[in-house]
Formats: structure tokens, C-alpha cells, sequence
């Protein structure tokens, strides 16, 4: 890989069941510091605000990458959404997915129309709102996926991806080819692997404990300039301990050379 600077991060999602107390909160972040890990992605409304939040976070050396949080907010409510991420420090606020109800041709749509009614005010606060895929934005709508769907009714950009590599694979797509296919509009990819468990059923993993082809993946992310590399761990743990599953995922893109 070249050496252009990245920077990898976690979903803060991975280990939710260690940020239960604000005291949990700032002892799991001085852990993943700890890991190597240089920024996070947190899940909103935490367990601490914004404030406190950015102050473990620099207290542990950590950024914010970017966010989750409900969908609907960029929509009726962007004015807090972006003081919130002023606040903590993050230009790309975003969502975990849409809910279930608008997962339809015109919902997408509809969606992805008000982020763009959003956009002058996210663009003068230096922000995108990035959307993160699972598999069934990869059902087809009269051919076109959510993923086209969405990207076609945001054209000015103010609608980003984070795509979920994994996810992409799970929903019968080349992740290499969808980091090329929507190129700058992808500031951030979220790497977890996807493999056959013990039971024969297809798992989430962590970073090279699956099947991706990670070479293809890290070769599209780096040639259109993804910028942070998020890794999350779901279904499948090394021991059962998500902490260890975060570990052997950052130690295994830093030995193909993602730093």
C-alpha cells in the first residue's frame, strides 16, 4: 500500500456492553487507545454528551471519526445535529441505516432528498452526512439499488458512504468495485470480516478471521482516498470477548499496512 496517511477507528457499537456508566465509558476508550486505534466512532445519544465526551476522548489522544445515530435527525432537527459535532470536533455526523418503514424505493429517495435540502447548512459547518449500508440496500428497486437510488436524489455530495464491506459482500456485491463506483463520496469504509461459523451459517468476523478479500479492498479504498478505516465487530468474537476481537482486527491491517 502507499503510504498516504489513514487513520483507523472503532465503532463504538462493538463493545456496547462496556459503556454502560460514564466511568465504563472513559476506562473502555483508554483501552482501545491503548490498542493503537486513533479515533472512534460513537453511537448517539451515548451515555455522556458531547462535552464530556470530547474531553475522555482527547484525554485518551482519540478522535471522533464520525457518528450513528437516528436517521431522522439530519432530517428535522440538523441545526443540533451539527452543533453536536462541533462540539465534538467531527465533520461527518451519520446513521446506521434508515428505519424499516422508508426501506422502499421512495423512502430511500425521500431520504436521501432532505440530507440534500440539509446540505447548504452541513456544508457551511464543514460536515457531510454519511449513510452506512447493510445488506439490503443491495435489493434491487426496477434495477437500481438503494445505495444508486440514494446517491442520484443527493448529487451535490452532501450525502457521503461509509460502506460496510462486509455487509456489501453479504448482500452479493464486490466491495472493492462499490469503493471505486462511488469514489469521493466514501470518506470512511467500516472493516469486519464475513465467513462460515462453526454452525455453517455465514458470520460477521473480525479482520481477517473470514473471507474478504482484503488485498482488493484495501487496494479500491486507498486509489479513491478513503480516509478512515472503522473497524466494528458484531457477531462473532475471538473468545468471546469483543475487546480481543478489536485487537486481532487492528493488528492484522497494520501487517498489510494500513497505518
Amino acid at each position: 500500500m502507499s503510504s498516504r496517511s489513514v487513520t483507523i477507528g472503532v465503532q463504538l457499537w462493538s463493545i456496547r456492553d462496556s459503556l454502560k456508566t460514564p466511568e465504563d465509558f472513559a476506562k473502555s476508550m483508554a483501552r482501545v487507545a491503548a490498542m493503537g486505534y486513533a479515533a472512534v466512532e460513537p453511537c448517539l445519544p451515548a451515555v455522556v454528551g458531547p462535552a464530556e465526551m470530547k474531553k475522555i476522548l482527547d484525554a485518551n489522544g482519540l478522535k471522533v471519526c464520525g457518528s450513528h445515530g437516528p436517521a431522522k435527525r439530519v432530517l428535522e432537527d440538523v441545526d443540533g445535529l451539527i452543533a453536536d459535532h462541533k462540539t465534538l470536533g467531527c465533520t461527518l455526523p451519520g446513521a446506521g441505516g434508515i428505519p424499516k418503514e422508508m426501506r422502499t424505493a421512495d423512502g430511500y429517495r425521500q431520504f436521501a432528498e432532505g440530507v440534500e435540502r440539509a446540505g447548504e447548512k452541513l456544508r457551511k459547518a464543514g460536515m457531510t452526512f454519511i449513510y452506512h449500508n447493510h445488506s439490503g440496500e443491495f435489493r434491487k428497486f426496477d434495477g437500481r439499488n438503494a445505495l444508486e437510488i440514494m446517491a442520484g436524489a443527493a448529487p451535490s455530495g452532501a450525502l457521503g458512504f461509509e460502506l460496510d464491506v462486509c455487509w456489501v459482500q453479504a448482500g452479493g456485491a464486490d466491495p472493492a468495485a462499490w469503493i471505486r463506483k462511488l469514489g469521493k463520496r466514501v470518506p470512511t469504509i467500516h472493516c469486519k470480516d464475513l465467513g462460515i461459523g462453526a454452525d455453517g451459517q455465514q458470520h460477521s468476523m473480525p479482520v481477517g478471521r473470514g473471507n474478504l478479500n482484503w488485498p482488493a479492498v484495501l487496494a479500491a479504498a486507498m486509489e479513491v482516498g478513503v480516509d478512515w478505516y472503522v473497524v466494528e465487530v458484531e457477531d462473532e468474537h475471538v473468545d468471546g470477548d469483543p475487546f480481543k476481537s478489536l485487537e486481532v482486527s487492528i493488528e492484522n491491517l497494520r501487517e498489510w499496512g494500513v497505518e
